[in-house]
């Protein structure tokens, strides 16, 4: 089974492709609001990755790479940064799925 196959059952499983993005009104620090749209792209990339044809697969999965690739690290650092800050760990919260996601895909070499 190819990797694009492969990583399109995981996202069938986890259910990510219909996940809501929805920004709050809350006025977020701005490496905060960074993670959120970064995050936001890479969901996208991820919900988009859903309908590629296996022609186009190799493109896509690099798109996911660029979109993706070390967000966890971004993550961690924000979460430390700002543990004191309940505002901004509920909002990152609302990511979780997808932080997991990705998380996985680097580990298993996909991105």
């Amino acid at each position: 089974m190819n990797l694009l196959k492969q990583f399109k059952i995981v996202i069938a499983l986890l259910g990510l492709a219909a996940m809501p993005i929805v920004w709050a009104q809350t006025a977020y620090p701005q490496d905060v609001q960074a993670l959120i749209q970064r995050a936001d792209g890479c969901g996208r990339v991820i919900e988009a990755m859903s309908e590629v044809k296996s022609d186009n697969a190799e493109s896509a999965e690099q798109k996911l790479a660029d979109a993706c690739r070390g967000l966890d690290q971004q993550i961690a650092e924000v979460k430390e940064q700002y543990q004191n800050n309940p505002e901004v760990i509920e909002k990152i919260a609302d990511y979780d799925e997808l932080f997991q996601m990705v998380h996985w895909l680097q580990v298993g070499g996909l991105i």
